[in-house]
């Protein structure tokens, strides 16, 4: 597949009752999570994923079958410290390694691989099958993304989404979870402000 040099990554939040929006939209005032995930609690367990968007209109990946949010930003975070070389405690990767993944769903497995100094390639794949074409299951193997690229897109999407958590710990600085959610925030700044 060509190389795509214009990527839009979106952070996506699931409710409980089964609602999709995404971060954008919500650190914008466009749309709101439910009410029960405003506290630090829920919201570090609220479900949610990602999308990947090239070229403007083609979407070759959405899913939120990573369980629950934090699983999807960490792999998002994760990214931009292996593609930086850079190390975190949050994080089992190793910069010298050529792919990195995440498992999730039913047999699921997204890979990002470096191609070359400049270029990773993207994979979505199942567990069990490969890239095998199903109806219904998009599945894709070898989308070339310049690095760059990427690490922006993933900025802006984790950007949006940390505005969010930034405001629930501030409005409950109370809660158990906010000295947690603070250090995680704390990590994507680590590598955010390098950026």
């Amino acid at each position: 597949m060509k190389n795509s040099s214009e990527v839009e990554v979106l952070c996506l939040y699931y409710s409980y009752t089964g609602r999709e929006t995404n971060y954008y939209e919500i650190s914008n005032g466009i749309d709101s999570i439910d009410e029960d995930d405003f506290t630090p609690t829920n919201f570090w367990a609220s479900l949610g994923g990602f999308s990947i968007t090239i070229d403007g209109f083609y979407t070759i990946f959405t899913s939120h079958n990573f369980y629950n949010m934090v699983k999807a930003t960490s792999f998002l975070i994760s990214s931009i410290y292996w593609l930086k070389g850079k190390k975190s405690d949050w994080f089992d990767i190793d910069g010298e390694d050529v792919q990195i993944d995440i498992k999730f769903g039913l047999n699921e497995l997204f890979t990002m691989k470096k191609a070359d100094s400049d270029n990773i390639v993207l994979s979505y794949l199942s567990v069990n099958d490969g890239p095998v074409k199903k109806r219904g299951s998009h599945f894709f193997d070898g989308v070339y993304i310049p690095k760059k690229v990427w690490i922006k897109a993933v900025s802006i999407a984790l950007n949006e989404y940390f505005t969010v958590l930034k405001n629930i710990v501030a409005d409950n600085p109370e809660d158990k979870n906010c000295k947690l959610m603070s250090e995680y925030y704390n990590t994507w700044q680590l590598v955010n402000n390098s950026i």
